[in-house]
């Protein structure tokens, strides 16, 4: 494991570990110098390390993934030690960025950001999207895992990542992704999309937007996405159009063929809403805002139904269980008792009840 003030070599150059950064979920982020020419890197290694075990494979995983991808608004990774060889800790050498993530920017926000400042971020985040969509679907994308480098906006932690042609199920060895960013589907194990981080995208926007999550805090996240209906960003920060609005709000549909088909798609949506309307602008705010209104309608009725549903099994499966304990359970006891006293002479029978039941 290191430690602040170690030195480590990588490929032949000497660094200082000079300061650590963060812990996430399976390993520490510390600051590394070189010793020649003052250059600094991010160092990702586990917190403990077993040789092919669940957080080894993500590393790897991380690694493998992310060295495809090459854009300016994503975390660039430059490379791999897998522990096997000395050192014997596996590290990920990354882009260091030198602000800190978006999770912290935001926390440190004291008032409602502007739309413009929204939108600026936004075009990053879809850019970096993007290319990372061409070569993976992410399925951990929240706040913690976008950086900021000179006020560029970078996506990082592949660990997750699913390559985008697979058709796989949600659940991997490492997990599903982070609670209050999880897509619907992927609670239904459904396959791989990018509309799965296009959810988790949006959420992320409304965060942006409003400073807060769109479901508060929970402790049933599940149920949340799953039933939830937020409200409008618009409403909470009057900062932001309808139509930008709009866009935040389809990202983050229930239903994935409900949401954006490509990010293009998104990026000409939030382009559109900056045009000047001149003296209509009154006029198509309101049709949007009853537009948005009536689809929030629709969603909420959908996750009435939704809820009634659930309700509705959970009624029938109690049933089914109180049922076979107290009635088919004690017949089939009551049978079997018979049966033995009786000998073959008088056998009986007992229903399948279970078959004829809901």
């Amino acid at each position: 494991m290191f430690r602040v003030n170690d030195y480590v070599n990588i490929d032949g150059k000497e660094y200082l570990v000079s300061k650590f950064l963060g812990q996430g979920g399976m390993g520490n982020v510390f600051l590394i110098e070189d010793k020649m020419n003052d250059s600094r890197f991010a160092l990702k290694t586990l917190q403990y390390y077993i040789p092919d075990d669940n957080n080894h494979r993500s590393l790897i995983n991380e690694w493998e993934k992310a060295r495809k991808i090459f854009h300016k608004n994503t975390i660039r990774y430059y490379g791999f030690h897998d522990g096997l060889s000395e050192p014997k800790t596996p590290y990920l050498l990354m882009e260091y960025a030198n602000s800190g993530s978006l999770e912290q920017f935001l926390k440190n926000q004291n008032c409602f950001l502007d739309e413009d400042t929204c939108l600026e971020i936004f075009h990053q985040i879809i850019n970096g999207m993007e290319a990372v969509n061409e070569v993976l679907i992410h399925r951990d994308i929240k706040p913690d895992n976008i950086f900021i480098d000179n006020g560029i906006f970078k996506i990082a932690d592949f660990g997750l990542a699913k390559i985008a042609e697979e058709k796989t199920r949600s659940k991997t060895f490492k997990g599903w992704g982070t609670e209050p960013y999880i897509a619907p589907e992927a609670y239904r194990a459904e396959t791989n999309t990018i509309q799965m981080d296009m959810y988790s995208i949006g959420h992320v926007f409304y965060q942006i937007a409003t400073l807060k999550h769109a479901f508060g805090e929970q402790n049933n996240w599940e149920h949340a996405h799953l039933t939830f209906i937020p409200p409008l960003p618009n409403k909470l920060n009057s900062n932001i159009s309808p139509k930008v609005a709009f866009v935040i709000n389809k990202l983050i549909a229930k239903k994935p063929a409900n949401r954006y088909k490509t990010w293009d798609c998104v990026r000409k949506d939030l382009i559109d809403s900056t045009k000047n309307v001149g003296d209509h602008k009154s006029a198509i705010n309101n049709i949007l805002n009853n537009k948005i209104s009536r689809d929030l309608e629709i969603d909420k009725t959908l996750s009435k139904q939704q809820i009634q549903a659930q309700e509705l099994q959970r009624r029938n499966d109690i049933l089914k269980f109180q049922f076979n304990s107290e009635i088919v359970l004690p017949v089939t006891d009551f049978v079997n008792d018979f049966n033995n006293v009786s000998g073959s002479t008088a056998m009986m029978k007992s229903l399948r009840f279970q078959e004829k039941m809901i």
